[in-house]
């Protein structure tokens, strides 16, 4: 059995989240894991979706765009279950109880709120299994999700998902079987973006890259998309122009996206290629963005840490130096008085200011080059504090983080940063930020901002 065939049903124990085939027309059968009875009702029949609305497609573009920018969020109650969107290693037996615990109250309530909650407990699990490599898993909880979940955009993201997954795997008619009930012209952008991102992957399979086009527009934003889909309709969309032969197109739509995305929306780009392979997604303008946007985050990074006001200061300290020993020998040899004590005086303050501008200059060349260069990894913010430097009325800041890098102990280490206000304010402890790590000195670490 393919994990994701429509005709076959899997749902999870509600006792220890194994998952389990389940009889269509339901049923009383024993876990295959812990071997507690439970009692199926059958599956029930999708509906088909409810019909075209009456607006024309103009205004629900519209209506759709009005919604954009606002990112789905997580319940303040889920937070601590939550690590790179999904569930955080040392939470994963309790996430998977919350999450039980929470089907239970949906089925028996109908609460709205705990229908959010578990649809986002949904998304964060097939996250984590999707990682992790659990597919049958995957697809109990997707499906146990499914069944439970009873609001329209809920069941057409969990559809779209399992028509998606189904796809990758090969099984075409489970994939359109899975999406046929989905509504193509939703009023709402969650479903409208679920249903687009999902036609878009199964057309990219089929190889029809005009039909992608047509779905996802040739341009970033040409129409509107929910941000959590951005970063792999942003991918489909640009696989498709270069497979149709516009690679410039195709460079240009991943370097807007990228331009427009934080580390982690630039991460999920690239995960969206790395977990497709067998699709060769984007197989030459990837490269040629990632290179490009390499090249403007590492001036970035130099600007961040005053590089370009320490080239300038180095400048300037050297014409001082310069001009010093020109006016010297000149005014020796004019007759001049204290020629010897000024020129000294002007040539000490272009040492000074050479020294600072260098120093400055230099921590700007080791941020560029930690930008192009270093390893990725996360740090927890443990502390800031005042440097005694300010750079153009901005104050420069020593950030101290515990980081946290796969297949190694965690470790503090920090960081300094030109800090405009708006950056401060959201430095807090405690706050995960995305860091690169210097390859052979694991002290040398930056923020990455872009």
């Amino acid at each position: 059995m393919r994990p994701f065939d429509i005709q076959h049903r899997v749902l999870l124990c509600q006792h220890c989240s194994a998952p389990n085939p389940v009889p269509i027309v339901g049923g009383q059968q024993f876990c295959g894991n812990c071997g507690a009875p439970e009692h199926y009702e059958a599956r029930r029949p999708a509906g088909p979706w409810a019909g075209a609305p009456t607006t024309d497609e103009g205004t629900r573009l519209a209506q759709l765009r009005a919604q954009d920018g606002q990112s789905l969020k997580i319940p303040e109650s889920l937070l601590h279950l939550v690590a790179d969107s999904g569930f955080a290693a040392a939470k994963v037996q309790e996430a998977w109880m919350v999450y039980q615990a929470t089907r239970i109250e949906v089925k028996t309530t109908r609460s709205p709120d705990a229908a959010e909650r578990l649809y986002v407990l949904t998304l964060l699990g097939n996250n984590h299994l999707s990682t992790s490599g659990e597919e049958l898993r995957r697809r109990g909880l997707l499906e146990t999700s499914l069944e439970t979940l009873y609001l329209p955009r809920h069941q057409q993201a969990l559809r779209a998902t399992l028509a998606m997954a189904s796809a990758k795997e090969g099984d075409r008619r489970s994939a359109e079987a899975w999406l046929e009930p989905c509504d193509p012209r939703a009023l709402d952008l969650e479903s409208d973006s679920a249903y687009r991102m999902a036609r878009a992957y199964l057309d990219t399979v089929a190889g029809d890259y005009p039909r992608v086009l047509a779905i996802l527009g040739r341009e970033d934003d040409e129409i509107p998309i929910a941000d959590a889909r951005d970063p792999t309709c942003a991918v489909l969309r640009a696989n498709a122009l270069e497979r149709m032969g516009d690679l410039e197109g195709a460079v240009r739509a991943l370097s807007t996206r990228m331009g427009k995305e934080g580390p982690g929306g630039r991460m999920a780009m690239e995960r969206t290629i790395e977990s497709h392979r067998q699709l060769a997604l984007c197989p030459s303008s990837m490269l040629r963005a990632l290179e490009a946007h390499v090249e403007q985050a590492a001036s970035v990074a130099m600007a961040s840490q005053g590089g370009g006001a320490g080239k300038l200061m180095l400048g300037l300290g050297a014409l001082f130096i310069v001009g010093s020993l020109i006016y010297g020998v000149v005014g020796t040899l004019a007759g001049w008085s204290d020629v010897a004590e000024d020129a000294l005086a002007f040539s000490f303050g272009g040492v000074l200011t050479a020294a600072i501008g260098g120093g400055m200059f230099w921590s700007g060349h080791k941020a560029a080059y930690l930008r192009r260069h270093g390893l990725r990894a996360r740090g927890v913010v443990k502390g800031i504090q005042r440097t005694g430097t300010e750079i153009n009325d901005v104050p420069v800041m020593e950030v101290t983080v515990t980081v946290m890098r796969d297949g190694l102990p965690p470790y503090e280490a920090s960081f300094r940063q030109l800090m405009e206000a708006q950056l401060q304010a959201q430095l807090l402890p405690g706050v995960e930020l995305p860091l690169r790590v210097h390859p052979s000195k694991p002290s040398e670490i930056m923020l990455e901002i872009i």
